[in-house]
Order: structure tokens, then C-alpha cells, then sequence
């Protein structure tokens, strides 16, 4: 069946009926049912009846897998196909990750999440140097008041130099920490079931939800956006590895709540330590 963008008058050709994007602007388009078109979400499309979606079947799931915006910026252009990858991940993740394929180059995924990391980290630089963000810095020189205003001038340049350094060496990291980030977090997706289409497609995912870390310099936001890329991850993961949210929830929390507890045991201890080195010395 063919439908008409009400946006940008195109016509383009579906096998289904419901929300979805037009393949030229991105514009939402509320397709009608026609006769033999199966609904939205009823297992057609990538993975066939048994797919996603199908009866029976454990994850949300597609109907239709197609190149994300981002990865046709050679036909949309390269600003049109940045920012409709990014409006779909973040505020229409439910219908963005039913639409991602788990075998597209993985690379283009990458160079999406180091644009955003690098957008965000260069924003974080001004404000940093105008000590928006450094709260807890300068609590910690107010209760230093002994210090000569020379000396508490010396340490907040320092700080912010060794920040802005620091901004820069995880800016060229950024894709090798994504790799190896991708490479633990599918672990425990193959640990609890959540990898069926490989290690790739959880790279993709991961690329992709960074979508809101372009506010991470925001004080305050920047928590916030980081809790909704978690939300995001497991959306993206229970959608694109063919999972359920609770298989995909536990790969993604199990992890953090590891390193919490690790992290814990290792202040009880320094602390134990650090007590045990004062009664010594008394």
C-alpha cells in the first residue's frame, strides 16, 4: 500500500498500517488499516510471524526494521539526519527502537554517540570555567578559610584546567570507552537472555540511547538525562535483542548494582582502614 506524508506530500510504500516515520522527513504519519495489512507491532516486517511482536513472542518487538535517520544523512543530509535520530530517541523511543536494525554498520551508531560526547563535553568547558558545575569545590575552599585569596585562586585554575584536560582525553576516548562499556553490558545481556541478534546490535543501542547525554553538562539536568539513558538502554535492548523489559531491566541494573555494592564494601573497608591507622598512632 502506498501512504502520503502529510508533511512533505511524498508517497512511500508500507506493508502495515498505524504510526510510523516517513522514509523522507521523518514526519510521524497515522497510516489507516487497508484489507490484509497487518496492524502495527503484529510481528510482520523484520524477523517475520515468529518475530517480535508475533503471538507468543516475549519482546515488544517491530514491525518494520529500517536505517535510522543518521544512517541516511547521505540522502536526508547530514544536520536533517543528525537531529531526527536524536528527536526520535528521546521523545519517541517506543516507536524509534522498533524501527532499528540490529545488523547496520555498527560504526555509523558510534559516530553518532562521539558527535553528541563531543557536543556535550566542549558545552561543559564555559561552564566550568565560569564555576557553574563546581559547587562542591567551592564548598570545600569555603571551609578552608585560612587559605590566602592568591591560594584559592591557584587551586580553582588548577581545577579548571585539569577539568578541561580531563573533557578532551574523554572526547578522543570515547568510542574505545563505548566499545568496552558495549562489550560488559553484553555480558550480562547474554547472562540473562537479552542477545540474541550479537554483541553489535547491543552497540547500537548503547550508541544510540546517549542521545539525552548531549545535556550532561546541565547542573542538576545532567543527572537526570543520565537516568533517562538508562531507560532508554533498556527499551532499545528489549526491542532490538528481541527480549522482554524484565530480561532486559535485569542486564542493565545487575551491573550497577554491583558496582554500587563493590563500591561500598571499598569505603566500609578505607574507612576500617583509616580508623584502624588513627588508634595505632594514638
Amino acid at each position: 500500500m502506498q501512504a502520503r506524508c502529510p508533511r512533505c506530500a511524498s508517497i512511500f510504500t508500507t506493508d502495515r498500517s498505524g504510526l510510523q516515520f516517513c522514509p523522507n522527513c521523518g514526519q510521524q504519519v497515522d497510516v489507516p488499516a487497508f484489507p490484509g495489512a497487518p496492524p502495527e507491532g503484529s510481528g510482520a516486517g523484520w524477523g517475520g510471524p515468529s518475530g517480535p511482536g508475533a503471538p507468543g513472542s516475549s519482546g515488544p518487538g517491530p514491525a518494520l526494521r529500517e536505517d535510522t535517520p543518521w544512517e541516511r544523512r547521505a540522502t536526508l543530509g547530514l544536520w536533517t539526519g543528525f537531529f531526527e535520530t536524536w528527536k526520535r530517541a528521546v521523545f519517541s523511543p517506543q516507536l524509534f527502537w522498533p524501527t532499528v536494525r540490529p545488523d547496520a554498520p555498527w560504526m555509523d551508531a558510534v559516530l553518532y554517540a562521539w558527535i553528541l560526547a563531543t557536543v556535550g563535553g566542549l558545552l561543559s568547558i564555559p561552564l566550568g570555567a565560569l564555576g557553574m558545575g563546581s559547587f562542591g569545590m567551592q564548598q570545600a575552599l569555603d571551609s578552608m578559610g585560612s587559605l590566602p585569596p592568591g591560594t584559592r585562586d591557584a587551586i580553582r585554575n588548577a581545577v579548571a584546567r585539569g577539568g578541561v584536560g580531563q573533557v578532551i582525553f574523554a572526547i578522543v576516548l570515547y568510542p574505545l570507552i563505548l566499545i568496552i562499556w558495549a562489550a560488559i553490558q553484553h555480558l550480562f545481556c547474554m547472562l540473562f537472555g537479552v542477545a540474541k541478534n550479537g554483541y553489535f546490535a547491543t552497540l547500537r543501542v548503547l550508541a544510540y540511547a546517549a542521545s539525552p547525554g548531549v545535556f550532561s553538562f546541565i547542573p542538576c539536568v545532567g543527572h537526570l538525562a543520565s537516568l533517562y539513558t538508562l531507560v532508554l538502554i533498556i527499551l532499545g535492548l528489549s526491542s532490538v535483542q528481541e527480549s522482554s523489559l524484565g530480561r532486559a531491566s535485569a542486564a542493565v541494573l545487575v551491573p550497577l548494582l554491583l558496582v554500587c555494592c563493590c563500591a561500598a564494601v571499598g569505603v566500609v573497608l578505607g574507612a576500617g582502614a583509616i580508623a584502624a591507622m588513627l588508634s595505632h598512632g594514638q
